[in-house]
């Protein structure tokens, strides 16, 4: 999709209309080229504002095959009616230096974005990976963990 264009502003409404914070995962259409794609986290307030576009830093694994690199100018975090709000893409989540970045500017509220993974092997379990990375969060910024991606109710030591 184009950002901005026609869909963002079918969501940006949609947020207005409902009152809610919305954090997305696009597939950003590149404009200086048809080759370019980016794994893009769209961050709309909840009166309809587009308060951020944000590339994932390092497309991961298969994702290469995908997705042109961001750059770090998109680590931001945005003031919100849910507090003070950053977002991350999938592997981005263990980048330490991408969590700081958010964390040093007061970011009270994260959003941890994971795309469906079907070349994942057999072994590998996304619910568990998703479920580990709150907590390491969560210790450095003194706050406790929230997930819905959670499988069990379990309590983290931090």
């Amino acid at each position: 999709m184009d950002v901005p264009g026609l869909y963002v502003d079918t969501l940006r409404a949609a947020a207005r209309q409902a009152g809610v914070v919305l954090v997305i995962g696009v597939n950003e259409r590149g404009r200086h080229s048809l080759g370019v794609l980016y794994n893009t986290l769209l961050v709309i307030g909840s009166d309809g504002e587009l308060l951020g576009v944000h590339r994932k830093l390092v497309p991961t694994w298969a994702e290469k095959l995908t997705w042109t690199p961001g750059d770090g100018s998109s680590l931001r975090v945005h003031r919100t009616a849910v507090g003070p709000l950053g977002a991350l893409a999938c592997g981005e989540n263990t980048n330490t230096l991408a969590r700081f970045t958010l964390l040093a500017q007061g970011e009270l509220v994260h959003a941890a974005s994971y795309i469906a993974l079907p070349v994942a092997p057999e072994d590998y379990d996304m619910a568990e990976a998703i479920a580990c990375a709150p907590p390491p969060t969560a210790s450095r910024a003194s706050c406790s963990p929230w997930s819905p991606a959670r499988r069990s109710r379990r309590r983290w030591s931090t």
